[in-house]
């Protein structure tokens, strides 16, 4: 009853913006009613968590803690990718134009060296922050950050031609 309490209260705060007394009267429940939900102390009936799931646009197995993610169909994205639900929202509200060059863009060869390469500068700028880096950090972090953008670029032209 922990999980649902936390994750009405999270919801009622962060989607829907309301108060407890707001979403009581939006609910038609009392608020020592939502009061008791968020502490995990009360029994939920299930129109009130059908009406929530609705307005906050998640689904009921969230609400539940069955899964971590709003959706069902987002939290087996999660798992199936490795990316974070935030990405997987932005994703999703992609249109089909921006969809199209990003296949292009995953559908290239040169995309994993790519990543590979957006890789190494996060590690070497995470080596230059602890001190592990002796040579001229700035004038090697340009120098690579250059690299990678001249990279970059003839992934695009590849993309656009």
């Amino acid at each position: 009853m922990k999980t649902i309490g936390n994750r009405v209260k999270k919801e009622r705060k962060e989607t829907l913006h309301l108060s407890q007394e707001k979403l009581a009267q939006k609910y038609h429940v009392s608020r020592n009613k939502v009061i008791d939900i968020e502490k995990g102390v009360h029994n939920i009936d299930y129109i009130f968590l059908l009406e929530l799931c609705r307005d906050c646009n998640c689904d009921i197995g969230y609400l539940l803690g069955e899964y971590d993610c709003r959706t069902g169909r987002v939290t087996d994205l999660v798992k199936e990718t490795g990316l974070s639900e935030n990405a997987i929202d932005k994703l999703l509200s992609l249109n089909s134009m921006h969809l199209n060059i990003l296949s292009l863009f995953l559908e290239n060869d040169k995309t994993t060296e790519l990543l590979h390469r957006i890789n190494s500068l996060k590690i070497f700028e995470e080596k230059t922050k602890q001190g592990n880096y002796l040579g001229n950090k700035q004038e090697t972090m340009d120098a690579t950050e250059y690299k990678l953008s001249i990279f970059f670029n003839s992934i695009v032209k590849e993309i656009i031609e």
